[in-house]
């Protein structure tokens, strides 16, 4: 089983997609838009969440 840095890298993704993906990340606050979508108060760190 690989960790989820391993897994991460593996992705392959067009250009396109990398960009959009790092403009968007900028103005992105997670602690304010996760519990918003998710519907809960405690937000999930970042590796569980990516995990699941």
């Amino acid at each position: 089983m690989q960790d989820l840095l391993t897994q991460i890298s593996a992705l392959r993704r067009p250009r396109i997609l990398i960009r959009a993906a790092r403009i968007g990340a900028e103005s992105y606050h997670r602690e304010a838009r996760l519990p918003r979508l998710l519907g809960y108060g405690n937000v999930p760190r970042l590796g569980p969440s990516l995990v699941a």
